[in-house]
């Protein structure tokens, strides 16, 4: 009989040290932005010729985890980075139509998940007034955890940057800047699931004749699932209460008689 009792009490006592090694268990994130959406716009400055202006220097970019960057002079080659595992998974592209980026793990590892997508470049203006730069993107990202009240430091990120700033031979800087930051935390019941948004990128910068431009946009993601230690709920203290009520039966029931100790 104590031979079985020994036996109940190890398998209880794995059982609830094991019960609380997981956290997060899915993190993704997808930025999909729309190449061909984008569009200049001059917009004259009351009775000041509209501006025109002239693009140079045209690169794409893309950056996969821990692979190279992959760049291309231009909008229009395909280029593409793909890295991964079983268990962590970095991909972006960058076309004529599309800048994609996606980011996927489940390996609940320190290591995470990342990386970015660039296109950019430089333009001269004729005309004084103001250029409007517009694009459009749609994301989602997905953050599931099987912890109920731990603190796990698990998260999925989406960022973009869209600006324009002129260049080092003006000295009046003038610059414009719109993005996206949005950040799930598994510690955040709110941010446990599946969310999806989207929306324009704008900026409107003041031209001057003779100006030119620095511009770029920027996309990136992060995915990374951890394994937390969590704070034991009632459940577990209830557990561990009766555990240790039995064990001291156990000892008093089943413990070597002292004359046969040595």
């Amino acid at each position: 009989m104590c031979a079985i009792l020994r036996f109940v009490a190890i398998i209880s006592a794995v059982i609830l040290l094991s019960s609380a090694a997981y956290g997060a268990t899915l993190g993704k994130a997808e930025l999909n932005i729309d190449w061909s959406s984008f569009v200049v716009t001059p917009v004259p400055d009351g009775q000041i010729t509209t501006p025109r202006i002239t693009w140079e220097n045209l690169y794409s970019a893309v950056n996969a985890y821990t692979s190279q960057e992959v760049y291309m002079a231009n909008w229009t080659s395909p280029i593409a980075a793909h890295t991964g595992n079983t268990g962590i998974i970095s991909e972006s592209t960058a076309n004529v139509t599309t800048l994609y980026a996606y980011a996927k793990d489940i390996s609940q590892e320190d290591t995470a998940a990342g990386h970015w997508v660039s296109r950019g470049g430089e333009f001269s203006v004729e005309g004084t007034g103001n250029i409007e730069l517009s694009v459009n993107y749609m994301w989602e990202a997905t953050l599931l955890s099987n912890v109920s009240g731990a603190k796990d430091q698990s998260f999925v990120d989406i960022y973009s940057n869209f600006q324009a700033e002129t260049r080092y031979e003006r000295r009046e800087n003038r610059a414009a800047h719109d993005g996206i930051n949005i950040q799930l935390l598994a510690m955040f019941p709110s941010d446990i699931g599946v969310h999806q948004g989207g929306g324009t990128l704008k900026i409107t910068v003041p031209v001057i004749d003779g100006d030119k431009f620095y511009f770029n946009l920027l996309g990136g993601t992060t995915a990374n699932t951890l394994k937390p230690i969590p704070l034991p709920g009632s459940g577990v203290l209830l557990i561990f209460g009766l555990l240790t009520t039995f064990w001291g039966r156990f000892l008093t029931n089943c413990a070597i008689p002292l004359n046969f100790r040595k």
